[in-house]
């Protein structure tokens, strides 16, 4: 059969590229599927994981501006420390400073995962730090050397493991005091205050130097986002004099605190979870709640997924009458953008207003609240005149449509209600919010969202709910 065809060329390839082997369990040609598609959407995500950090990578290893804020932060360093010896002390001085991206650089590493896309391992991590090849960052020796010339001890406190390793790098680095007692490596945490509460019993400690809110002795560890702003914020005065902070965009506890359970999300998981904390210009609740109450879509329903400039939500009209957002993820659209005037084979995906009509999929219903068609062999979308744009079950297959089971962004959708009632043959059909295609995010007519996200808006959407489709926010007025 045609689709076996189809999906014998994918299963080779994907043979190739992850192995055999991982798929001799598989029992079935749908099981076999449904695994190609998992790993492939890991492989994929975890590529588009490290990719994130390019631009975040090249500034640090290439910008000047980058290099002024170091130069920046150790001058600063210097004057706090100028400033502490003015003052009496009761004991000896010392500074507590963090190694990677304080005064250490690991971005080669970093850059290597972008360059081959690779993805992050203990192993791959941990053969790195053993290397000691981390290069000093532009000034930090001469900080270092600075603060030593003024008989001030420097600890350095790291969530490094590796000490003899991290002697070794600081010493071929040319950093002072690289020797056991003065370099306190991780120890059953992360957590640094336990160090840091050590060097003080013998210490006066005049300055900490760090990239995380965590180098610094705020009890940050394990904070969500916003605890961790309003520490930081509580603690301004200090810093530029006893917190020097550097700039790292591209790794930090920051990132776990997007989502009490981080550390536990896959990798796409992950990555929503970026993209829901960005707050865009202009794009707030309230404007949004506002317009689709004004919609001429909220009088036919309940429940409203919006998609705009990239950006799915979906909406729920409370007893009052206000909208409240349920749900939030990015999303893809056609390759040939939003249109008003959708033809068949355009890649474009179409602006307005529609119906919800159904959900589907390959596997059995992961527990949608309306209406589930499951995809069969003989399941198929018709671009046939007589049944154009409708679901067919066929045992004998159609000349012109969709064999939806050979489409693996299918495993999970909705069938969004446009050109219907009737449908004009050429305008285009099956237009579906579907799972996104392997490491893309554009589709050939519809929406796409990873396969995790459109499980979750099928356990979420209700019979009776339609989709806005607009450019920009500020559309929905017209719909």
């Amino acid at each position: 059969m045609k689709h076996l065809k189809s999906f014998a060329k994918i299963f080779f390839a994907a043979t190739i590229f992850f192995g055999a082997n991982n798929f001799c369990h598989a029992e079935t040609l749908q099981e076999l599927q449904q695994k190609l598609n998992s790993e492939a959407e890991e492989y994929f995500a975890r590529k588009q994981g490290a990719e994130e950090n390019l631009m975040s990578i090249a500034w640090m290893q290439n910008s000047a501006e980058y290099r002024a804020l170091c130069y920046q932060a150790y001058n600063a360093g210097k004057k706090s420390v100028d400033s502490a010896l003015q003052e009496e002390h009761a004991k000896p001085l010392a500074i507590i400073v963090d190694l990677d991206e304080t005064l250490l650089c690991t971005m080669p590493f970093d850059a290597m995962l972008v360059g081959s896309g690779k993805t992050l391992t203990s192993d791959e991590w941990n053969g790195w730090l053993k290397s000691g090849k981390s290069e000093a960052m532009p000034g930090a020796v001469d900080f270092t050397k600075y603060v030593a010339s003024k008989n001030v001890e420097i600890f350095y406190v790291t969530n490094i493991k590796f000490l003899d390793s991290t002697i070794k790098n600081l010493y071929h680095a040319g950093f002072p005091f690289a020797e056991r007692g003065h370099i306190l490596c991780k120890t059953d945490t992360g957590n640094k205050q336990p160090r840091f509460d050590e060097v003080a019993k013998n210490f006066d400690v005049i300055l900490y130097m760090g990239d995380n809110a965590g180098d610094f002795p705020l009890e940050t560890y394990e904070k969500n986002s916003a605890e961790r702003n309003s520490i930081i914020d509580s603690n301004k005065n200090n810093f530029g004099a006893k917190f020097i902070a550097l700039p790292n965009p591209v790794y930090g506890a920051w990132e776990n605190a997007l989502d009490e359970n981080y550390k536990k999300l896959s990798v796409e998981e992950k990555i929503s979870a970026r993209q829901k904390s960005l707050r865009g210009w202009g794009i707030t609740q309230n404007k949004i709640s506002a317009l689709l109450k004004n919609s001429k879509t909220a009088q036919n329903t309940n429940q409203i997924i919006l998609v705009a400039d990239h950006n799915l939500s979906l909406w729920n009209k409370n007893s009052e009458g206000s909208w409240q957002k349920n749900f939030e993820t990015f999303c893809g659209y056609g390759s040939g953008g939003l249109s008003e005037h959708r033809r068949e084979g355009d890649a474009s995906t179409p602006v307005g207003s529609f119906p919800i009509l159904y959900a589907f999929g390959v596997g059995e219903n992961p527990g949608a609240k309306m209406e589930y068609k499951q995809i069969t062999e003989n399941s198929y979308l018709s671009s046939e005149s007589e049944t154009y744009n409708t679901w067919v079950e066929s045992e004998t297959p159609l000349q012109s449509g969709e064999h939806l089971i050979e489409v693996y962004q299918y495993t999970y959708g909705m069938n969004i209600g446009f050109n219907i009632n009737p449908a004009v043959v050429g305008r285009g059909s099956a237009v579906f919010l579907h799972c996104k295609g392997l490491g893309r995010w554009t589709t050939a007519a519809g929406i796409c969202v990873r396969e995790g996200d459109m499980i979750k808006l099928l356990k979420l959407t209700q019979d009776g709910a339609h989709i806005i489709i607009v450019p920009t926010i500020d559309d929905i007025s017209k719909y």
